[in-house]
C-alpha cells in the first residue's frame, strides 16, 4: 500500500481503494485472497470500523464505507490497514498507514 496522504469526510458514502505493491513497486495479485479494511484510533488495536473489502482487476483492493460506517467518526486522524488472508489461510497485514477525516460542514 503506498504511503499516500488519505482523506475522507465522516458521515458519508464512499469508496477507497488500494494497490499493494511488493518491494520493486509492482502491483500484488490479491486473487484467492480475503481482505479486510480496519480503521481505528491512533496506536489502538481496537477496530471501529472493519469491512470486508473486494477486488478490481485482481489486484486492486475497494473497500465501499457507507455514512453510517462512518456517522460516528470525529475529525481526526486514525489509523487503517488490510489484513490479507490468503487461500491456505496464511495472514499477513499491510501495517498501519495513516487517514484523517473531516465532519460533514451542516
Amino acid at each position: 500500500m503506498e504511503n499516500t496522504s488519505l482523506k475522507y469526510v465522516a458521515g458519508t458514502d464512499g469508496t477507497i481503494r488500494f494497490t499493494l505493491t511488493n518491494s520493486l513497486g509492482e502491483p500484488v495479485s490479491l486473487i484467492g485472497c480475503n481482505i479486510v479494511f480496519k480503521l481505528g484510533l491512533l496506536n489502538n488495536s481496537t477496530s471501529l470500523i472493519s469491512k470486508d473489502c473486494t477486488l478490481e482487476n485482481g489486484n486492486i483492493c475497494k473497500v465501499e464505507l457507507t455514512h453510517t460506517d462512518t456517522k460516528n467518526l470525529d475529525s481526526g486522524v486514525y489509523d487503517i490497514m488490510l489484513i490479507i488472508t490468503d487461500g491456505v489461510g496464511k495472514i499477513s497485514s499491510t501495517g498501519r498507514k495513516r487517514i484523517s477525516t473531516e465532519s460533514i460542514i451542516n
